[in-house]
């Protein structure tokens, strides 16, 4: 009986945080300043709750790739053309939870988001990609005693 009902509350915190991770992503997306071209940076929207070091849930801006193009790639960085939803699979294959507690990661895995966010290279300004919801994370960290927020 006592397994049931600590399952039963591990299942509802998971389902809360994954909530939160839903309502995060959809924010960012509304909120970003970058021009939608080809939709590999909308694609590349996910998040995740892990608990003990297991992913429990998983999910994404848009349930299926959107984009019909792949995004360009960085021949001098060795990276190739792709897909924004490949990028966030393959973050999502390789992450390992960083707590065995419970963890929601909100991520845009596009290799660029951290060049648009930083307005490095060419750019002349910073662009807003996920960085504005810092607040709500750090609201949804409130919520559990101990909990903390960190750029991945």
């Amino acid at each position: 009986m006592a397994s049931n009902l600590l399952q039963m509350q591990i299942n509802k915190i998971v389902d809360y945080l994954a909530d939160k991770g839903k309502s995060i992503i959809r924010d960012a997306v509304a909120t970003k300043d970058t021009l939608t071209r080809k939709r590999n940076q909308q694609d590349a929207y996910g998040w995740a709750v892990y608990f003990n070091g297991r992913e429990m849930k998983r999910g994404y801006y848009t349930e299926t790739r959107t984009a019909e193009k792949q995004r360009n790639g960085w021949k001098e960085k060795g990276i190739a053309p792709g897909y924004g939803r490949d990028d966030l699979e393959s973050y999502f294959n390789q992450y390992k939870p960083k707590t065995n507690g419970f963890q929601l990661i909100v991520v845009n895995a596009v290799f660029y988001t951290e060049i648009l966010e930083k307005g490095a290279s060419h750019l002349t300004r910073k662009f807003m990609v996920i960085t504005q919801e810092m607040a709500n994370m750090e609201n949804v960290a409130r919520q559990f005693k101990g909990a903390n927020i960190s750029l991945l």
